[in-house]
């Protein structure tokens, strides 16, 4: 029989899971993947927020601004699947 009160840690998970070391590495590795898939002129950063890691990926240049502008080239490569 499954335990009916089951309680989230939010605080050890945030601590643990989504702040941990290792999950900042799997998020930059992401980010850095998404980057090159944009083209050259791509850049991909990452940071620690209240709760989590988060990352970005950003026009580095003029060209990429431009060609992001033109088509979503973020857009198109950070919402497709991992991989």
């Amino acid at each position: 029989m499954a335990a009916k009160n089951f309680k989230l840690d939010r605080k050890g998970l945030s601590e643990n899971v989504l702040k941990a070391d290792w999950m900042a590495s799997y998020i930059a590795d992401i980010a850095a993947s998404k980057a090159r898939q944009c083209g050259n002129g791509y850049s991909s950063d990452i940071y620690s927020g209240k709760t989590r890691v988060n990352a970005s990926v950003y026009p580095d240049t003029a060209k990429a601004a431009r060609d992001n502008f033109k088509n979503n080239t973020i857009e198109k490569v950070v919402f497709t699947k991992i991989g």
